[in-house]
């Protein structure tokens, strides 16, 4: 499984630059990659049917928001999906959560 991943905006335009990252989950040490796929299963991403494409990030939306894409490619199909803090649903917010996490701990 490999997941792309990009945060941006937030209050007054905070990441002046979008946080990216992507990363083979196959490749993790044991523990972090059964977490990552424990958190994409929960968030039911891979079970839905696939959506029209989502507006752009920064294209409406709470002007403030903290805006999010993410791309997940597994075994069994593709999904992408854009929203952002308001919009994102309960069950995906634990893995947007852990990948900025990641994705700014790989910034350094």
């Amino acid at each position: 499984m490999r997941i792309r991943f990009e945060m941006s905006g937030g209050y007054a335009g905070l990441m002046a630059e979008p946080l990216r990252m992507e990363v083979d989950v196959d490749a993790l040490p044991a523990p972090e990659a059964e977490e990552l796929r424990g958190l994409v299963d929960a968030s039911g991403v891979l079970a839905e049917e696939p959506a029209a494409e989502d507006a752009a990030p920064g294209s409406g939306g709470p002007p403030d928001a903290v805006r999010y894409v993410l791309r997940i490619d597994a075994p069994d199909g593709a999904v992408r999906v854009s929203c952002d803090d308001a919009s994102a649903p309960p069950p995906l917010r634990p893995l947007l959560g852990r990948l900025a996490e990641l994705a700014l701990r790989a910034r350094g």
